[in-house]
C-alpha cells in the first residue's frame, strides 16, 4: 500500500486552526447523501464508530509513545476513512495530517496534530449524535 505524501503547500491547505466547532463539524447534507437518506443506517454507522474510535485512538497514542511511525500512519488512516464517510471533514483532515506526517517519519508533527484530534472527534461524535436524534424526532414526532 502506498501512502500519499503531502507537499508543504498541501499541508498548509489543511491548517489545524481551520477546525470548525460544533454541529458545523459535520456536513449534514453530504452525510445524508452518503447514507442515501437512510436514518437507521446512519445511526448504525455512528454507533459503530463510537465503539471503534477509542481503541484506534489508544493504538495511535501507544504508537506515538513507541515512536512507531508506520503504526501511527496505519491508525490515522483507520480513522480517516470512517470520518470522511461520516462527513466529519475537519476531523478527517486532522487524521490525514497525522497519517501523512507519520508516513514522512515526522512524529513530532503527528503528535502535535494528534493532541487536537481527540477534541475534534468528540465534537464530531456529539454533532453526529445530534443529527441522529433530529432524524429520530422527525420520524417519531410523539417520541
Amino acid at each position: 500500500m502506498s501512502i500519499k505524501k503531502t507537499t508543504d503547500s498541501e499541508q498548509r491547505a489543511h491548517p489545524i486552526a481551520s477546525i470548525v466547532i460544533g454541529k458545523e463539524t459535520i456536513d449534514e447534507n453530504d452525510l445524508l447523501i452518503r447514507v442515501g437518506g437512510d436514518r437507521e443506517f446512519l445511526t448504525e454507522l455512528v454507533t459503530l464508530f463510537r465503539e471503534d474510535f477509542p481503541n484506534i485512538m489508544i493504538r495511535i497514542e501507544t504508537a506515538l509513545r513507541q515512536q512507531d511511525a508506520a503504526e501511527v500512519a496505519y491508525g490515522a488512516h483507520a480513522l480517516r476513512g470512517p470520518l470522511a464517510t461520516l462527513s466529519a471533514s475537519s476531523a478527517a483532515a486532522l487524521a490525514a495530517e497525522i497519517e501523512y506526517a507519520a508516513a514522512d517519519g515526522d512524529l513530532n508533527t503527528a503528535n502535535a496534530v494528534f493532541s487536537g484530534l481527540e477534541p475534534e472527534l468528540l465534537l464530531a461524535i456529539d454533532a453526529l449524535s445530534a443529527i441522529c436524534k433530529e432524524r429520530e424526532s422527525l420520524e417519531d414526532p410523539d417520541g
